[in-house]
């Protein structure tokens, strides 16, 4: 038999098997596995307790401008979308002429709103919390997610 061989020995002496080094190797990876698992679930806990936590109150004055933004802005034909002057994901074309934040985000937030609100119209339909995902009472929570 040789060292790298995963099964069970049995002690000459005793009688009684004994368990070789890969065995104890594979539970030790295994242990290790579980517990990284167990570290990231309470992470992710830990990360959605308490996404209200302002009770629909819009305290955060950067989230409200930014929740502001994000509902007010529609997506584009593709031609809107290369003319900046009228496009309506552009925010100065919807009166927000002060817009120093990076527009990835915001249209991150703003397409997963209403790729939820066509889900929750379609596939959806009586699972979802809210009926709108893309109005200014709800798209903060999308964001928060």
């Amino acid at each position: 038999m040789n060292e790298t061989d995963t099964s069970v020995v049995n002690h000459p002496s005793a009688g009684t098997s004994i368990l070789t080094a890969d065995y104890w190797r594979l539970i030790t990876e295994r242990l290790t596995v579980i517990g990284l698992l167990l570290v990231l679930l309470l992470g992710v806990y830990f990360r959605f307790l308490g996404l209200n936590w302002d009770n629909n109150q819009h305290l955060h004055p950067d989230e409200r401008f930014l929740t502001m933004v994000g509902s007010a802005i529609q997506p584009p034909s593709l031609q809107q979308y290369f003319d900046t002057d009228t496009s309506p994901l552009n925010p100065h074309n919807k009166n927000f002429g002060f817009f120093v934040y990076g527009m990835l985000p915001v249209f991150v937030v703003r397409y997963t709103a209403g790729w939820l609100d066509q889900a929750c119209a379609g596939f959806l339909q009586g699972v979802c919390a809210w009926t709108s995902y893309t109005d200014y009472e709800h798209i903060f929570m999308v964001g928060r997610v």
